[in-house]
Parts: structure tokens; sequence; C-alpha cells
């Protein structure tokens, strides 16, 4: 997997900061499936406000500007704080639809990216997210993810028309 260097620094800057976060959508997919295009890395941060403190404190070491540090300090969990420009933005979440981050942590998936430790959500954890989103791309996502794992597709019931 291939990541902007800009990315991968600050990865590495909250590795060294002991930030709790996994890698959820496209990038999470191309772990679990296949190569995806995303304009965005997205990073579920673990709410605990000393977490976030942690998140914070690295972000301004990365060299982030204060008001987007100060953003995310006071972000409500529901609220998505971004920074950057296609394709190494980054959007924070705190919140994730289908999915509580305690139990996507125990089951994530690190994997080793330009040498450092990266966290993933689990497939398992991914495909929940993904079908409670249920946008179009997600819904995609779901059908490759579980392709990938061998696991054969719900199909949809058709509507038998009357003659």
């Amino acid at each position: 997997m291939n990541l902007p260097p800009d990315l991968v620094e600050m990865l590495s800057v909250f590795a060294d900061a002991g930030v709790r976060y996994l890698v959820i959508g496209g990038h999470a997919v191309s772990l679990h499936a296949r190569p995806r295009t995303t304009k965005d890395l997205d990073l579920w941060l673990d709410a605990a406000p000393e977490n976030i403190g942690r998140a914070c404190a690295a972000l301004l070491r990365f060299g982030v500007p204060d008001e987007i540090v100060a953003n995310l300090r006071a972000a409500r969990p529901d609220e998505i704080v971004w920074m950057g420009r296609v394709p190494a933005r980054i959007d924070f979440l705190q919140t994730v639809p289908g999915v509580e981050f305690e139990t996507s942590w125990e089951r994530r998936v690190t994997a080793n990216v330009a040498g450092i430790p990266v966290h993933f959500i689990g497939r398992d954890d991914l495909l929940a997210s993904k079908r409670a989103v249920g946008r179009p791309q997600d819904l995609r996502d779901v059908r490759a993810i579980e392709r990938a794992a061998g696991v054969e597709p719900q199909k949809r019931a058709r509507a038998r028309r009357k003659p």
C-alpha cells in the first residue's frame, strides 16, 4: 500500500505519541479487497479526551496549523475535521456508523507502511460500517470486500410479476 510521504510522516508522529486511530474508507478497502482510488485518508480517532489531546499534540509537532488543531479539539463527536488537499487530504472522524471504536480497536489490522505500523479497521467492522452508511460507493465496496474474502455476495430478491 502506498500513501503520500506526508501522510506516512504524520502517522509516524501519531505512532510516537500513542494516538489510537484506525484507517477507514477507501484506504481500508484497498487493504482488505483491492486497490481503490480515494481522494483522502479517513482516520477514525478514539474520541476519549486524552486520545484527542495526544492527537492534537502530535498534529502540532507535525506542523499542522493551530486553527485546525483547535477545530479538532473542539469538534463534537459527529463532526468531521479535515485538512489538506486531494490526494493528501485527511478527514478526522470520532464516530463511524455501525461500529464502536473500542470493539474495532480490538479487531484492528496493523500493516507495515513505509516502515511504520499503520492501524486499519478490520474487515468485519469495515463491512458493518459500509453497510450502515449505505451510499452506492459503500455498497460497491462491500461487494468487493466480500469477493476478496471468498464470500458469495448476497443477491437481492427479485419481485415476481403476475402474468
